[in-house]
């Protein structure tokens, strides 16, 4: 082996490694258009089938199976949607009912409990709370 054989296989395997990073980081900006992209295939592959039996059995043209299909994946759309609209809106009215005030009593409640339970010093355990991370978003 020669010195020109080595340094071009050195060469050679920085030009694929650094090929390979642009292609990753081009992959990584256009992940949304892929998203989309295999979003779409997923409907047609889909709709296919339904595209075919409206051309084969009842004999609809290209674009009117396509429009039908696509208005009948509307209406299956439309009807999921609806589904979960009147369970959003239970969900928001229990929510509205809900006491904060009543809710910190009951905590701070629970957390003299905790203290008194375990005849630990009030100083150390708010100190080893603010220490640990885990509580960091909530307001004591």
């Amino acid at each position: 082996m020669t010195s020109k054989t080595i340094s071009n296989g050195i060469l050679r395997a920085i030009a694929i490694l650094v090929g390979i990073v642009i292609l990753m980081y081009f992959v990584y900006s256009i992940q949304s258009v892929i998203a989309y992209i295999a979003i779409a295939g997923v409907v047609s592959l889909l709709g296919r089938p339904l595209k075919r039996f409206l051309m084969a059995k009842l004999k609809f043209g290209d674009t009117l199976a396509v429009v039908v299909t696509m208005f009948i994946f509307f209406l299956i759309l439309a009807g999921v949607i609806s589904m979960f609209i009147p369970l959003a809106m239970e969900q928001s009215k229990n929510l509205s009912l809900l006491d904060i005030d009543k809710l910190q009593g009951n905590f701070e409640n629970l957390y003299q409990e905790f203290i008194t339970h375990f005849k630990l010093n009030h100083q150390d355990v708010e100190e080893s709370i603010k220490d640990s991370k885990v509580f960091s978003r909530i307001k004591f």
